[in-house]
């Protein structure tokens, strides 16, 4: 079971726009499933789940706090179609953070032995080598040529996910084959680009650093298809033409300093200086590269809406910053307080002022949603768990087994997925996709299980 948690998770094809987000995709009602199937497996074993009461605590001070800002949101907004409603909109708050307790139960079930973890991070790389050769590949060729046009046509029908009122972006059948641009199953690149940044180059660059692979479970010094998969995730971002690609790309290029050993970074700098000017060179002797930066880089239009939905979060949670405005009625405050020059476009007229105006930064629409009191709990807690695992860490660089080896691998994981996360959430992603709490859950649940077993 651990194998099939990642690969359950990328099928987060919208079903219904009509319920709440969680529930809109398969992987929420498979995970259900698997629950229930662990459960009549073992009926006391939920006894055994250690239970946090300071953040059980926590969790329904939050769940209260929204219940009351929602009901005051509805009350002020002069559009209710804008809101999630009174009934929608608890019902989606109480399954928001269900889901969050569902996952945890779920992956402390699941993930409950060091097989299990070592099980979970090989499906997680084989998850992807097949993703790739399945999905990304035909859609890499199909930004260039038509010939593959049918399979990522097929493909996208059945399991791309797509944003409500924008079939502009699927009129040819699929995203890729509309605009000539890598998505996977996201419903627009940047959301792939998020995507592979948070949950797939994390453990690929721990495992880098650790000399570990991911694919045999054991350390070793052949680190090679590591370093190839690495190459193609980053191939994959920029046939994704996006600036989130783009960024993650830069964000792997700091970060390849810390994971190579010191007496290589000179010629890891070498190299970036060599790639730099081939860049530089190719922008200006090719047109089709100089279009393409300038589009997607240098001098990207279309920017309007992410600026003025950006302002718009800011200046709601500068209102309401203690308890936010509710999830799902940011829309109103949104529409209210976007700047007037950013307006003036198709996407808002057509389709913000219409369908509401969506987060375009998850970090300011989280703000905006449920206030410092919702955020700073959740910042806290992160932060005792990072101070958690630099003590173990402390205690693992003593040990040279595989299973410290291991550990010290999750760790960094854990550490990457943080950074690439915040960094990231600057910009807008499927925050609420199964897969990104999952990956938090399983690196919560190794590093607990190391703490009382290995600590």
């Amino acid at each position: 079971m651990p194998a099939l948690l990642l690969p359950i998770s990328l099928f987060a094809k919208t079903l219904s726009y009509t319920l709440p987000a969680i529930m809109q995709s398969l992987p929420f009602y498979i995970f259900v499933l698997l629950f229930c199937i662990k459960f009549m497996e073992n009926r006391r074993s939920l006894l055994n789940i250690p239970i946090n009461y300071k953040v059980s605590l926590w969790m329904s001070l939050i769940l209260l706090a929204q219940l009351i800002v929602i009901i005051f949101s509805y009350a002020t907004a002069t559009d209710k179609k804008l809101t999630s409603g009174l009934t929608t909109g608890p019902l989606s708050i109480f399954i928001f953070f269900g889901n969050i307790i569902l996952i945890y139960f779920l992956v402390y079930l699941v993930i409950d032995s060091d097989s299990s973890e070592k099980l979970f991070f090989k499906s997680l790389m084989v998850t992807f080598v097949i993703f790739f050769v399945v999905v990304l590949l035909p859609q890499i060729i199909a930004t260039s040529s038509t010939i593959l046009d049918p399979l990522v046509n097929f493909t996208g029908h059945l399991f791309e996910s797509h944003h409500k009122g924008r079939q502009t972006f699927y009129f040819n059948g699929s995203y890729t084959t509309s605009l000539r641009r890598v998505n996977g199953f996201e419903p627009e690149a940047s959301y792939l680009a998020a995507l592979l940044g948070i949950v797939f180059i994390p453990p690929v660059l721990a495992a880098l650093k650790n000399k570990f692979n991911l694919f045999k479970g054991k350390a070793t010094q052949h680190m090679t298809f590591m370093w190839l998969i690495l190459g193609v995730i980053l191939i994959t971002l920029f046939f994704a033409k996006t600036s989130t690609g783009f960024l993650v790309i830069g964000l792997v290029g700091l970060c390849l300093f810390i994971v190579v050993p010191r007496k290589s970074r000179g010629l890891l700098f070498g190299s970036y200086l060599v790639i730099v000017f081939g860049i530089l060179f190719l922008y200006i002797a090719i047109p089709g590269i100089h279009t393409m930066l300038n589009q997607y880089v240098f001098a990207k239009k279309g920017t309007d809406n992410r600026l003025g939905g950006t302002i718009a979060a800011i200046k709601t949670f500068l209102h309401y910053p203690i308890f936010g405005v509710g999830l799902g009625y940011t829309n109103h405050f949104f529409i209210e307080f976007v700047p007037q020059a950013t307006i003036h476009n198709w996407e808002y007229q057509h389709v913000y002022s219409k369908i509401g105006y969506p987060w375009l930064t998850v970090l300011g629409g989280s703000l905006a949603s449920f206030g410092l009191f919702g955020i700073l709990p959740l910042s806290v807690f992160l932060r005792n768990k990072v101070r958690d695992t630099i003590r173990l860490k402390r205690k693992l660089i003593m040990k040279t087994n595989e299973r410290a080896v291991f550990l010290r691998t999750v760790i960094d994981s854990f550490y990457f997925y943080l950074l690439f996360f915040g960094i990231l959430s600057i910009f807008i992603f499927s925050w609420q996709d199964e897969i990104y709490l999952l990956m938090l859950m399983v690196y919560l649940q190794v590093i607990r299980r190391a703490k009382t077993i290995d600590g």
